[in-house]
């Protein structure tokens, strides 16, 4: 049948259903049943196996993958436990278990199913002869080779999206079930700890620095010296070249006369700024000490302590 399978794959017809209930000896001659059964829609009897690897995502892949199933039975008279198999009881022939592990084991999940042509190489089946000198011959038209090229990209391609559906479904199961288990559990409980003792630590911090900053706002507020609006600003020594000199203090007022103890004496006036010098000297002249009136003085030139 492995004949047969290579004959139905070069023609681009899809089978998928290869399981001993499928498989009829004639004699000498193999048969393969059910070939209408990828055209009706039926599932293959071996999908709850190959849907769970995404390496095996074509119907040739699906071909060789039931076959491996129907070589363990029939090899060990019942069928896998379970998919991959990581151990093979003793075959009745080491090319036996190589085509086996080709094609059941852990590793060939993950690289892919090899082709039929690579499997008829293999010594298993390289030294059969065929009997049968008959060419098989199958006619198909070509409407209906577009109709069997369109079903096959469409069981392919709703393979394929079950198969990442299933995918997607163990990482949820696989993710699930370690974050609730206890040794995670006690992980989180520690963390959260952790997490509220780092963040209670970062308030107090922060909360201290706001204390601090308002008492050195104040304190710095109070002890600054307060400066009345009389008191000259001096100028800073940085821009000393840029700012003019002050202009020099006026004269100190003239000097007033000597007072007596018999005749008081009046202050003489203030001079105008604007009197010529002719006036103030007739002033002086037409002076008389006569017309002064006593005047009481008060000195407030001594120190005062209080």
């Amino acid at each position: 049948f492995f004949q047969v399978l290579k004959f139905l794959h070069e023609k681009g017809f899809p089978y998928g259903h290869l399981h001993s209930a499928n498989v009829m000896l004639d004699g000498d001659t193999c048969k393969l049943l059910d070939l209408e059964n990828s055209l009706l829609g039926l599932p293959s009897f071996y999908r709850s196996y190959f849907s769970q690897f995404r390496k095996i995502n074509t119907l040739e892949a699906v071909d060789v993958h039931c076959f491996g199933h129907l070589l363990y039975e029939m090899t060990y008279g019942r069928p896998p436990d379970t998919i991959p198999v990581d151990s093979f009881p003793p075959a009745p022939s080491v090319f036996v278990a190589s085509v086996l592990e080709s094609i059941l084991t852990c590793e060939a999940m993950k690289n892919g199913m090899p082709t039929v042509s690579r499997l008829l190489q293999m010594p298993l089946f390289s030294d059969v002869l065929l009997t049968n000198s008959e060419k098989p011959q199958l006619k198909i038209p070509t409407k209906l080779k577009e109709a069997l090229k369109t079903s096959k990209e469409c069981i392919e391609k709703r393979l394929t999206e079950e198969q990442k559906l299933i995918h997607q479904h163990r990482r949820l199961t696989r993710a699930q079930s370690h974050h609730g288990s206890e040794e995670e559990k006690k992980k989180r409980k520690i963390l959260a700890r952790k997490k509220s003792k780092r963040s209670a630590y970062e308030s107090g911090e922060e909360h201290s620095a706001k204390y601090s900053n308002s008492n050195n706002s104040a304190g710095s507020g109070a002890s600054s010296p307060l400066t009345s609006p009389s008191s000259p600003t001096p100028p800073s020594t940085a821009g000393a070249s840029s700012i003019p000199p002050a202009p020099p203090p006026p004269p100190p007022p003239p000097a007033a006369p000597p007072l007596t103890t018999e005749v008081p004496t009046q202050p003489s006036p203030q001079p105008d700024v604007s009197a010529s010098r002719g006036a103030l000297l007739s002033s002086i002249q037409n002076f008389q000490k006569g017309t002064l009136k006593k005047t009481q003085t008060c000195d407030y030139s001594a120190p005062r302590i209080s």
